[in-house]
């Protein structure tokens, strides 16, 4: 059975901005709790090629904590929702 609601939602896709705008498009309506990014990058780092912080910021969506690690290469992006 699927619900209308899930209270964590993780989103790990292809890493290109039109597949994260997609999965957020797709997967952020279903969120009641705590949505959580994966490989999510530092705000400085604009130079590579995984394009999910910018999905985010373009989707309006402003992370409550971002959990970087790896050398500062990589992160874990994370939003709560208090509905």
């Amino acid at each position: 059975n699927y619900r209308e609601k899930y209270d964590l939602v993780f989103i790990d896709g292809d890493h290109t901005y039109d597949g994260v705008k997609r999965d957020i498009e797709l997967y952020e309506p279903l969120c009641s709790s705590t949505l959580i990014f994966h490989d999510i990058l530092p705000k400085e780092r604009k130079d590579f090629y995984v394009q999910v912080y910018p999905a985010i910021v373009d989707s309006n969506i402003v992370l409550d904590r971002e959990i970087i690690y790896d050398g500062k290469m990589m992160g874990i992006g994370l939003k709560f929702y208090n509905n």
